[in-house]
């Protein structure tokens, strides 16, 4: 997140460098990851114009696991190929005399929720 926040201007406190302004961080690693997916995508399906999209779909399908990384610095991503949804770890968080505690982790395959729902059988 270090890196993140030095890359688009956030200080470790969470202000704009520029203005001083407080930014919101989540909404900012939700727009940077979703660029890296299509980083990622683009450089490892070879797309190089519109002709190479349905490539480049293939290649994402295919490769749906991302590592916690510069690029995906929120933790690790799952793309679930027959929707392309993505997933990753959700935290109970806790605030405590002046500190977030994490109190919880539910792993990214436990948010996984069904593809499809029919709700014409509820």
């Amino acid at each position: 997140m270090r890196n993140l926040r030095e890359a688009v201007g956030i200080d470790s406190s969470g202000r704009e460098v520029d203005t001083g302004r407080n930014a919101a961080m989540g909404e900012v690693w939700p727009a940077w990851e979703s660029v890296s997916f299509l980083k990622r995508n683009v450089e490892g399906s070879g797309w190089k114009s519109n002709g190479d999209t349905e490539a480049l779909i293939k290649y994402a399908e295919a490769n749906p696991d991302y590592a916690e990384s510069e690029l995906f610095p929120q933790g690790p991503l799952y793309m679930r190929p027959q929707d392309h949804q993505a997933f990753c770890n959700s935290y109970l968080l806790q605030v405590a005399d002046g500190k977030i505690l994490v109190r919880n982790t539910m792993p990214l395959r436990g948010a996984v929720y069904p593809a499809t729902i029919d709700l014409a059988s509820k």
